[in-house]
């Protein structure tokens, strides 16, 4: 089975404020690549050492509906 995971477009343009920490990082990651990066990828871009930490993060991004599940 493969996921494919999508950048909620209206999320883009949110003020960084109202942002988790890390989402910056990815959308301009996605904006640059034009695809989103993989977990060793947000490993690199968020400092995490464990693949298990950017899964969480992906699902915490996922239910704040800052990422969609495709």
């Amino acid at each position: 089975m493969v996921i494919i995971w999508q950048v909620n477009k209206r999320s883009l343009y949110l003020p960084s404020m109202q942002t988790p920490k890390y989402f910056s990082a990815i959308a301009q990651f996605y904006q640059r690549h034009k695809r989103l990066p993989s977990y060793r990828e947000i490993l690199k871009l968020t400092g995490f050492k464990s693949t298990n930490a950017a899964y969480r993060l992906v699902a915490k991004l996922i239910t704040a509906q800052l990422l969609i599940k495709d």
